[in-house]
């Protein structure tokens, strides 16, 4: 059985809770290690671990230092789930000390890390697997079963969008600037980039990206003196959607040490330099195309679809879980149901079981994974791409541009 380090107890401490909530899936799996760099939480760390009768974990504040005690005869695969920017090199060290390597998305903040990894990935004889836990969602594989099955025939046109809630923390915390995250692009939904490319794969690639973006959820408040208050807590209006309170965290499971002074910043007066909302035209090589749409903020989380063929169309929201199809030939319309209990929907859909369960089937059997390192670059080079092309007006040429290696 495949044994971990995990590198980074934010997500990371969710993935080491999921492996010991699910014995008869992950039986047998043991989380050997766990770093985190802040040692004023390792307290609370242990804690967290004891609870969920994680005792022999040991906890490290050095990736090097775990890799170094842990030899991988004890624990062959380590789970990177740190800031993006982090990654590239982590990567390294982990592949210098012989370990399969699970990296959370997305792959890197620049098109120079996500090709340096590419290239260290394709070197090694270990399994590089991105966590892109939408591809193995029920919903999103029913959708590329249908695609694939012919239903729909030739796919022309395709929809994707994605609404957040009222969660404005990206515009607060560490996420708020792209040189840590690559842009919200990269960040939120380097997922349905590459979940647009692997629905069409097979028909055809992506070659020319033309995108509008801007900041109007959170218009910067700039004339002095200003408007709103630095902070939350100095402001009197007591109604405004995106005021911070602290004690939503007491639920949060895995917040070990939440940035409130960062936190309760006005989210009108922050220093977050991303783009809020954004739309982005895709042209294949087919002379099909696709949009996607991104809204920072919104009442209701959601992702939604419409896929437009010419034998059918395929719409669906993931909230519902629920797919309509629609056939031309024989007039036929079918609801499609894949309604999940609440703790599958709150983990992706499922997904977040499924890829970490195939990600020791594929060290075990040496298999291919599902997501693949390169659906990552892919994916990230669609993001790097729009952005692009956002800030300067043009439409980006990939192959041009961001050629692949």
């Amino acid at each position: 059985m495949t044994n971990v380090i995990i590198l980074g107890a934010g997500r990371g401490l969710c993935l080491a809770h999921m492996i010991a909530l699910y014995p008869e899936v992950f039986a047998g799996h043991k989380v050997k290690g766990i770093v985190e760099i802040q040692e004023q939480v390792h307290p609370k760390l242990r804690q967290k671990l004891d609870s969920y009768g994680l005792y022999d974990t040991k906890i490290f504040s050095s990736a090097e230092k775990a890799l170094q005690t842990i030899p991988k005869e004890e624990a062959e695969a380590v789970l990177i789930v740190t800031p993006n920017a982090t990654h590239a090199d982590y990567v390294e060290l982990c592949l210098k000390y012989d370990r399969h390597v699970f990296l959370e998305k997305p792959i890197a903040t620049n098109w120079d890390d996500a090709v340096r990894i590419l290239r260290m990935a394709e070197t090694s004889d270990k399994t590089v697997q991105l966590g892109f836990v939408l591809h193995y969602s029920l919903f999103y594989r029913k959708i590329k079963e249908l695609t694939d099955s012919g239903k729909l025939g030739r796919l022309v046109s395709m929809q994707f969008g994605i609404q957040r809630d009222l969660d404005s923390e990206f515009m607060r915390g560490w996420r708020r600037l792209n040189k840590n995250t690559g842009g919200l692009m990269n960040e939120k939904s380097s997922h349905d980039l590459d979940l647009i490319q692997w629905i069409k794969g097979g028909q055809a690639y992506p070659v020319e990206v033309f995108s509008f973006a801007g900041k109007e959820f959170f218009h910067r408040d700039t004339v002095v003196p200003y408007e709103h208050p630095e902070n939350c807590d100095e402001c009197s209006d007591s109604t405004c959607p995106f005021r911070f309170k602290p004690e939503s965290y007491a639920t949060r499971e895995y917040a070990l040490n939440p940035d409130f002074e960062q936190f309760r910043k006005c989210v009108y007066r922050t220093d977050a330099d991303l783009f809020t909302d954004q739309s982005v035209l895709i042209r294949f090589s087919d002379d099909t195309h696709a949009t996607f749409n991104l809204n920072a903020v919104s009442g209701k989380s959601d992702r939604t679809v419409a896929i437009f063929g010419t034998e059918g169309n395929l719409f669906g929201n993931l909230a519902e879980a629920e797919l309509t199809l629609m056939t031309f030939r024989d007039h036929k319309t079918e609801k499609i149901s894949l309604r999940l209990n609440k703790d599958m929907v709150d983990m992706h859909g499922g997904g977040d079981i499924r890829i970490l369960q195939e990600f020791f089937e594929v060290i075990e059997k040496n298999g291919i994974p599902a997501a693949k390192i390169k659906d990552g670059v892919t994916a990230s080079r669609l993001a790097f791409a729009a952005d692009k092309s956002a800030v300067t007006g043009l439409k980006v040429d990939l192959e041009k541009e961001f050629p692949l290696p």
